[in-house]
Formats: structure tokens, sequence, C-alpha cells
């Protein structure tokens, strides 16, 4: 940790980097976010236009909407809550996270001089911008950031991590884009989930089918979700790469790759391999099982031609979603890999587990309207839940 230097002394004073600021300023805007997606389950007008799929979801045209004689800021927010995105576009998640992970790992390994994220990290916040009062008291003081030395970003960098959140965004870009009917135009319950043509059994016998299409409800074809969960989505992703190495920002800034000698790669015996810390020991096997889990219950949700109720049995005994419980896993064994100095992946996955427990509740909630007793005791992402 850097020495705090007396204020006495300004000319000292080291200058406030974009890498002391990082750190503090993820976890926030993570943190703000789980606070937000609780405050919209339990706003009956956010959770309407924000987590409502299918029927609930009311599109409008923006320009019949901007004829309609309401005030610019009423327009606007009626097109920022009414107005909806593919759900294909749920792809760009992990093309966006894979690119920025790789981008991060380079900008690790390189050179200072060379280093794109390097050179990032160690632009200064001008002078007159860190010594204003205002920035100070409302940005400085709340992210716990002390004028004079930087009170983050002093980690070790965590490879462990860094390669284990590559690895999941780049296994669910495949699963996305190559497992068999896994396309969610084609995917009759994901359409299900967010507003596309499903078959669903109707209460009155056995046999009898019902359409329900959105068309019905004035909305084009296809799986649909809000613009704002898409842009909530994106901004994640973001978040989540920069998390995987925010605790770690000033220590990048000095990083060289450990690149082995030639005597070592002939004779490695010639220099001691060091076992990872007893966290990593336990926490990688979670994260493999997990992540090994969540791709079965894809491969088994990416088979189904035409919604139906999930069978009791295996994980679909205790839960309607699985593979949400499955995701909240992966994301504690992010966090156990980080013990000790993964704050900003802890905010990461305090914003998982927020928002798949919610899906898993409004999922469940779907189920038990449609399928009545059938759907048994079963929770949604957790059991009773």
């Amino acid at each position: 940790m850097h020495r705090q230097i007396p204020l006495s002394c300004p000319s000292c004073t080291p200058p406030l980097l974009i890498a002391d600021l990082l750190p503090p300023l993820t976890q926030s805007t993570l943190y703000t976010l789980s606070a937000l997606a609780l405050a919209t389950q339990f706003t009956p007008f956010l959770r309407k236009r924000l987590l409502g799929y299918g029927k609930t979801i009311q599109t409008v045209d923006w320009k019949d909407n901007t004829k309609d004689g309401k005030p610019a800021k009423k327009r606007l927010l009626s097109w920022v809550f009414e107005t909806t995105v593919p759900h294909s576009y749920f792809l760009h998640f992990y093309v966006l996270a894979l690119s920025l992970m790789t981008a991060s790992i380079v900008g690790i390994l390189l050179p200072a001089h060379i280093s794109p994220l390097k050179l990032l990290l160690s632009l200064e916040v001008p002078t007159a911008i860190a010594k204003d009062p205002w920035f100070i008291n409302y940005v400085l003081h709340p992210l716990r950031i002390q004028a004079g030395y930087s009170s983050a970003g002093n980690g070790a960098v965590n490879w462990w991590v860094l390669l284990a959140v590559t690895a999941q965004v780049g296994r669910r870009l495949w699963e996305d884009s190559t497992l068999p009917g896994k396309a969610w135009d084609k995917s009759s319950r994901e359409r299900m989930a967010l507003g596309g043509e499903v078959t669903i059994p109707k209460a009155g016998g056995a046999g009898q089918e019902g359409k329900e299409t959105e068309k019905e409800h004035g909305k084009t074809e296809g799986s649909r979700m809000p613009l704002p969960i898409y842009i909530s989505g994106m901004l994640f992703y973001v978040l989540l790469c920069i998390s995987s190495w925010a605790d770690a920002s000033r220590t990048i800034l000095s990083y060289e790759a450990p690149l082995p000698s030639r005597s070592q790669l002939l004779h490695i015996t010639s220099s001691p391999l060091s076992l990872p810390d007893v966290h990593i020991l336990l926490s990688l096997p979670v994260f493999l099982l997990a992540s090994g889990t969540q791709h079965d219950i894809h491969m088994y949700l990416s088979t189904l031609e035409k919604y139906t109720l999930p069978p009791a049995k295996s994980w679909f005994s205790w839960v309607m979603a699985p593979h949400y419980t499955m995701e909240c896993v992966v994301y504690a064994a992010l966090v156990g890999m980080g013990y000790g100095e993964g704050r900003c992946v802890v905010a990461a996955a305090v914003f998982v587990w927020t928002n798949l427990t919610l899906l898993g509740m409004r999922q469940r909630a779907w189920y038990g309207e449609k399928f009545g007793e059938r759907m048994g005791n079963r929770g949604g992402t957790w059991p009773w839940l």
C-alpha cells in the first residue's frame, strides 16, 4: 500500500490517476445496479416495463409516439421504457465481453509504453478537478479515496479470475452461437419467457392447445427484451471485465510478464513450481463443475422443439431455472478465486445473484400461472423461492 503523504506538502502529493478511481467506481456502479434491480422488482411502474416479458411488454412505435402531443420528456421516457429489441441481441453481451477480456489480458502483458490499458490507467485526473471541493466531497469521499495516496488497486494480478471469466463468457458465446436449436427466435422456451409464439396446454382438456402470439398484442414477431435491460446488460459485461482486474489497477501499471528463461524452459525442474492457494484449489473445481452442469442444462433446453413443463427430475426436481442456479454458483466460485482482494468481483457477483434470483421468481410465477399444481413446490432459481 502506498504510504500516506502529509497534506502540508502539496508539491509532494502524487497525482490522482484513473487507476485510483477505477476500483471504487466499479464497485459503486455495480452495487447501484443491484439496488436498482431490487427497486424494479418492488415498484409496479418499473416492474411492468422492465421485468415484463411476453404479454406485459408494451412496445410503442416511435414515430407514432412523437405525434401524440406529449411533452418531449414524456415522449423520451415512453420510448426508453416501451421500446424492445430482439432477444438475439443477447449474443452482443458475450461478443463484447470476450473482446474486452482478450484486450485486457493483452494489455496487462504488453510493456507499458505500448499497452493501451496501462496508458489509460496512468492518465492523471486534472489538478483543477482533483482539488475541486465538489469533486472531493461528492466523488472522492463517497468512494473512500483519500487525497495523497491510493487506497485501492494494489492487489496482485489474479490470473485465475481473468482466465475463468474469459472461459465463462467464451463458453456462453459458443453455446448461443452453435448449440442445436439455440437460436433465440426458434427456442420456444425462451420465446415463452420473452413474448414469442408458444404452444401452451389449456385447462379445457387433454390434447387441447392454444397459441399465444405477439401479434395478438401488437408486437413484432420473435422474442423481445426491453431496451433498458439490453443497455444494462451491456454495461454489466463491461463492468464484469473491468472487475476481473480492477483490484490490481495500480499493480498493472508496473506489471511485467514473468517470462521464463531459456534454462527454465529446457529444465523446468530447476525452478520450483508453486501450488495455487487453498482458496483457488477449492474454488476451481466448483467453477468447472457448475460451468459444465450449466452447459448440460443448456444442451437439454436447446433440444426442446416446443414449450413443455420440464419434468421434475435431476436439477428440475428442485428449481424451474437450474441454469440460473449454476450461473450463481459460477460467480460464487469467482468470488472464491479472488478471496481477500477481489472486492470488485464480489460486487459483480452480487449483481448476478440479485438479478437471477428475481428472474427465477418471475419465471416460477409464470409456470405457476400456466400449469398450477403440476409445477409442484419447485422454486425459481433457488428451492422454494
